[in-house]
């Protein structure tokens, strides 16, 4: 079942983080709107590297849109610039993976975002 709190989305994950195409498969079908609601007061770090790791490892090509607006839903998390300030270099890689895959799918037309979006969304997730 999908996840009403914070609480439930972190037993989830605990329960499926050996299981990193399960994890991506439920984290992914969560939902920008969910996940907006759930994190809007707390985004546990462990949580931010899960889904970075779920979105660079299993949302493109085939679904880049949805990878944009989780990466949307997320940066409204409470916490969220806290946590991009203090990302470990396997998280900041994934952040730079991420945002090479939305600059090819944007230009491919896949994404509908603007060049000054784009670029706003990868500032906000640099710290």
């Amino acid at each position: 079942p999908l996840p009403v709190t914070a609480a439930d989305a972190e037993r989830a994950y605990r329960s499926l983080r050996k299981s990193p195409d399960e994890w991506a498969k439920y984290a992914l079908g969560i939902g920008a709107d969910r996940v907006k609601l759930i994190f809007r007061h707390n985004l546990p770090a462990e949580l931010l590297t899960a889904f970075l790791q779920a979105i660079d490892g299993h949302c493109f090509p085939q679904d880049a849109p949805g990878a944009l607006a989780v990466l949307q839903a997320l940066r409204s998390a409470g916490r969220f610039s806290i946590l991009t300030m203090c990302l470990d270099k396997a998280d900041e890689r994934a952040v730079k993976s991420i945002f090479e895959k939305l600059d090819d799918a944007a230009a491919k037309g896949c994404v509908e975002i603007s060049k000054e979006e784009l670029k706003k969304l990868r500032s906000d997730y640099s710290g």
